[in-house]
């Protein structure tokens, strides 16, 4: 059976058939939902906790 997987920027689950799986020298498999996250991991470096939008960031207080 397959499974659902889980952006690895928002936390978001994907849907069957989209988003995009990268994989990097080491081993390491990042599946992202959107180019937006994507871009962010990626290119931009940037860290999921001081998003909110991100479901995997900070909680609203």
């Amino acid at each position: 059976m397959l499974s659902l997987k889980k952006c690895t920027f928002c936390g978001k689950e994907i849907a069957f058939g989209t988003g995009t799986m990268y994989i990097k020298n080491n081993g390491d498999i990042s599946w992202f939902c959107s180019s937006k996250c994507r871009k962010n991991t990626l290119d931009l470096k940037r860290d999921y906790r001081k998003y909110k939008w991100a479901k995997k960031g900070k909680s609203e207080v």
